[in-house]
C-alpha cells in the first residue's frame, strides 16, 4: 500500500550516506515539469511525465530511475508507475492505473534521490453511455 514519504526519504538518505565511494556523491534530483500543478489525469490514459535535465552534476551516481505515485503524502512504492529508465531521458510515458479519484496526487522521481512534483488530480473517464 502507500508508505509515508518521510520514511522513504529517511531510508534513502541513510542508504546514500552509508555508501562508500572514492569520490563524493553527486545527488541528482531534477525538478518535475509535468504533470503541472492542477493537471488532471484520466484513468486508463497515457500521460507523459517530464523533468528538467538541463543541470546534471558531472557524475550521476544513479541513472536508473523510478516514478512513484503519492496520494495524500503516502507513497505507493510497491507499485511504481515506471522503473528502469535513464534519469537523463527527461521524460517517460505512463498509463494511469485504476485508482481512487482525487486531487491530492503527486509523482516522485527517484534516481539517487527523490524529487516530488506538484499536486494534480486523477479522475475517472467520463461515461460513454448516451441517453
Amino acid at each position: 500500500m502507500f508508505t509515508n514519504i518521510y520514511f522513504v526519504a529517511i531510508v534513502l538518505l541513510t542508504t546514500l550516506t552509508g555508501v562508500s565511494h572514492g569520490a563524493p556523491l553527486n545527488v541528482y534530483a531534477p525538478p518535475l515539469i509535468t504533470p503541472a500543478e492542477g493537471a488532471v489525469w484520466i484513468i486508463g490514459t497515457n500521460q507523459t511525465v517530464t523533468w528538467d535535465t538541463s543541470r546534471p552534476p558531472t557524475q550521476i551516481t544513479q541513472r536508473n530511475s523510478r516514478l512513484i505515485l503519492s496520494k495524500g503524502g503516502r507513497l505507493d512504492v510497491e507499485h511504481p508507475l515506471a522503473k528502469d529508465f535513464d534519469i537523463m531521458d527527461g521524460q517517460h510515458t505512463v498509463t494511469v492505473p485504476i485508482l481512487p479519484v482525487g486531487d491530492d496526487y503527486q509523482l516522485i522521481l527517484f534516481g539517487d534521490s527523490g524529487n516530488a512534483g506538484p499536486t494534480f488530480s486523477i479522475q475517472a473517464a467520463p461515461s460513454q453511455s448516451s441517453a
